[in-house]
């Protein structure tokens, strides 16, 4: 009996599709930068076919938006998971969980900040501003406008985040650059960040 021959793609239910091929494209990415995402690629390496990319994707910016938003909708779910009472341990644990999310996946989270912003985007966003708002509450923090405070936060840890990502990317030595930044340097970031929007 002659043996059926072996195809490289397979069946993908729709549902299973999106995160199937957004895995792929991130793995494609954290591995070998965002030119090898191509819509071939993602295909070969998601074991499906490059039609049914096209078909939910519509073509390459498509597949980077997803990732974007997918990594903002992880980002959403752990920084709703912060349970800490005081807030300054809730807002100083909020910017350890996007570093460490940032580690994780550095390439997916530089993509985060050039891609056109999402829901989830959005939605990690407004988290922040709920923290600020809580301990405003608490009598914690200054009562300025939340979604200032907030824009301030975001646009220091982010630039601080962003210097972290370009050194690791760089592959030079500390004494190529300016600045560097580690756990150390970074948790005093934190603590001017906290003093700065703290009533006393």
């Amino acid at each position: 009996m002659a043996s059926q021959p072996t195809s490289r793609t397979t069946r993908t239910s729709s549902k299973k599709l999106v995160p199937t091929v957004v895995q792929a494209a991130t793995d494609l990415l954290e591995n070998k930068g965002v030119q090898a995402v191509t819509i071939r690629a993602v295909a070969a390496q998601a074991h499906v076919s490059p039609a049914s990319i096209y078909n939910h994707f519509g073509d390459k910016q498509g597949i980077l938006d997803a990732i974007a938003e997918q990594h903002f909708s992880v980002m959403v779910s752990r920084l709703r998971e912060i349970a800490e009472q005081d807030p300054k341990t809730r807002l100083r644990q909020a910017g350890i969980v996007v570093r460490q999310l940032m580690l994780a996946t550095p390439q997916a989270y530089e993509l985060m900040w050039v891609t056109r912003p999402g829901p989830a985007a959005h939605d990690a966003f407004t988290q922040l501003i709920h923290i600020v708002q809580y301990g405003q509450v608490a009598g914690v923090f200054i009562k300025d406008d939340p979604r200032k405070l907030a824009e301030a936060i975001w646009a220091s840890v982010q630039g601080a985040i962003f210097i972290e990502w370009q050194h690791q990317s760089a592959a030079r030595s500390s004494s190529d650059h300016v600045t560097t930044l580690d756990d150390d340097a970074y948790n005093i970031l934190l603590d001017v960040v906290i003093r700065g929007i703290s009533r006393s």
